[in-house]
């Protein structure tokens, strides 16, 4: 799958990177995402302003989708 990814703080460091499409874990769900919105929190999550970032990282904190998979309960 193509995802846009973070490898440290900054717009400069926003890269398109092929990816494995995980398997959800223990009350995880795999959704497949069909809009997205970019607000607040994903300027701040790009700028590096949250100190407990740890990177690589996908900023997005708002979507919606179709659920694909569910993992256990």
């Amino acid at each position: 799958m193509k995802l846009y990814q973070l490898t440290k703080a900054g717009f400069g460091s926003l890269q398109q990177v092929e990816g494995e499409i995980p398997a959800p874990g223990e009350y995880e769900v795999l959704v497949k995402l069909k809009a997205a919105s970019l607000n607040y929190h994903d300027l701040v999550t790009v700028l590096g302003l949250n100190p407990k970032l740890r990177f690589p990282l996908i900023p997005l904190s708002d979507g919606c989708g179709v659920v694909e998979a569910v993992g256990s309960a």
